[in-house]
């Protein structure tokens, strides 16, 4: 990593993507505002423009700890973590999202709007795993 006293303190690190994220979040707020715009310039039906508006407010919403959960797992898997990494992503995707979709979107039938609220918590939570191992920093020891 460089001489002493050259190497970035991953604590700092945290801090800095804490106020990106921050950021981003602050850019969610312009999402939803332009989901109207974005809607008109597809030019769809009433009936299915109606459809999508909700699903993409929620997506503007989520999509800052989505962001965040996809650079932390990065960060992880960039200082050797790969494996936790893996289980995280393979955890809950399989284990917790699919399933729950199934259950939430046809057989409870909430549909498509269930769906994306159920996408936002499982990305939420992905974001907020990354963000304990990453601050735990058990990745320290691990050799490369």
């Amino acid at each position: 990593m460089g001489s002493a006293g050259l190497a970035p303190d991953p604590s700092e690190a945290f801090v800095w993507f804490s106020k990106a994220a921050r950021g981003d979040h602050l850019m969610a707020w312009r999402r939803l505002a332009e989901t109207g715009i974005v809607i008109r310039e597809w030019k769809l039906n009433p009936e299915t423009a109606e459809l999508a508006h909700l699903p993409m407010v929620l997506w503007a919403i989520a999509i800052g700890f989505d962001t965040m959960g996809m650079v932390l797992m990065n960060a992880l898997i960039g200082a050797g973590d790969t494996r936790r990494s893996m289980w995280i992503s393979i955890l809950s995707q399989w284990a917790f999202f699919l399933p729950l979709a199934y259950l939430v979107g046809p057989l409870l039938g909430y549909g498509l709007l269930g769906v994306w609220i159920l996408n936002g918590i499982y990305r939420t939570g992905q974001a907020l795993l990354c963000a304990y191992h990453w601050k735990k920093r058990a990745w320290v020891g691990i050799d490369i």
